[in-house]
């Protein structure tokens, strides 16, 4: 039996979070892969690949006839303390780092910036856009990317009070 055609969906999320703590602290936070994957909900593992680098496992992500998991690599951009982007490479994974890749089902552009809020604490502001290649109809394009939003908007509360946690006094 074939497997039906995967169509892209695309779904994107915006944040801010005003935090305990200042700038450096909370910029090593979001630069640290370990923590990143532990604090979001369907994130199973981020690996660095190279210092530019890191390869994401999300998994556990139910729909109707299924549960979506995906592996995709990241090609990150540091600016100490104030900005990390990020963009979907996959012409990294297919030149074979670590081993061979199959074709990605899912990849992320963004970026976090990180400021020091007046008076104390710091602000995160997060912007994101997500592609999935799912296999359900185009037309299934809004239950599908509501579905999506919704999944976003979990792991964005979680991560954020992860941080919180983290950040505080």
């Amino acid at each position: 039996m074939l497997a039906p055609p995967r169509h892209a969906f695309r779904r994107g999320i915006t944040a801010s979070a005003d935090l305990p703590g200042d700038c450096e602290a909370a910029y090593a936070l979001l630069c640290d892969p370990g923590f990143v994957g532990r604090s979001a909900p369907f994130i199973r593992r981020i690996t660095p690949l190279a210092e530019d680098l890191w390869r994401w496992e999300v998994g556990g992500i139910s729909y109707p006839g299924g549960s979506f998991a995906a592996g995709f690599t990241q090609r990150m951009t540091f600016d100490a303390p104030h900005a990390i982007s990020f963009h979907h490479d996959p012409a990294a994974a297919a030149r074979g780092a670590r081993g061979t890749r199959r074709a990605e089902l899912a990849g992320a552009e963004g970026v976090f910036r990180v400021a020091p809020r007046p008076g104390d604490g710091v602000r995160v502001d997060l912007e994101m856009s997500v592609e999935a290649q799912v296999p359900a109809p185009r037309a299934a394009a809004p239950i599908v990317e509501s579905a999506m939003g919704a999944v976003l908007v979990l792991m964005r509360d979680r991560f954020t009070a992860a941080l919180q946690q983290e950040l505080a006094p």
